[in-house]
């Protein structure tokens, strides 16, 4: 059977209606975009830590990143899966080391299970709890990854 091109694919839909909620970056009526939300929910990085960021892609997906000499912090809005995700990547004298995702290290870091991180954007709402969730948690747990008590 073969499908009509002008009817959108079930997951085109899906990804659809976020971009419809998310409007490609936006993230409230008044115009303000992924970028905009994690820039003000992110400002301790700079403001507090010393980081320089945040530093903007779009390659394949938006995302903004902070860095510093000892650690980077990299945000995320995944519109095909509707999340927000962020990764943290050590920068030490060894070739660099790969991203790992928020969730793991506060799993290492021995916080239980039920201390959830928001990670949906399926609506503006959640996009914009999401990424306070996750900038909280970076709050918390900055200090004991950069263990030396300098910036970032």
């Amino acid at each position: 059977m073969e499908t009509d091109p002008r009817v959108p694919h079930r997951d085109a839909r899906r990804v659809g209606s976020l971009a419809s909620r998310v409007d490609n970056g936006k993230v409230s009526s008044r115009g303000e975009t992924f970028f905009d939300v994690v820039a003000e929910e992110f400002a301790w990085l700079v403001t507090d830590v010393g980081m320089v960021g945040p530093e903007l892609t779009e390659v394949v997906i938006p995302c903004a990143r902070y860095h510093g000499p000892l650690i980077e912090y990299e945000i995320c809005l995944d519109t095909g899966d509707a999340s927000v995700e962020t990764r943290v990547r050590l920068r030490d004298q060894s070739p660099a080391t790969g991203w790992v995702a928020l969730e793991h290290v506060v799993r290492t870091a021995g916080y239980p299970q039920r201390e959830r991180i928001r990670t949906s954007a399926q609506t503006r709402h959640a996009l914009r709890q999401s990424v306070i969730s996750q900038s909280d948690w970076l709050r918390r747990l900055h200090p004991r990854l950069v263990d030396d008590g300098g910036p970032g």
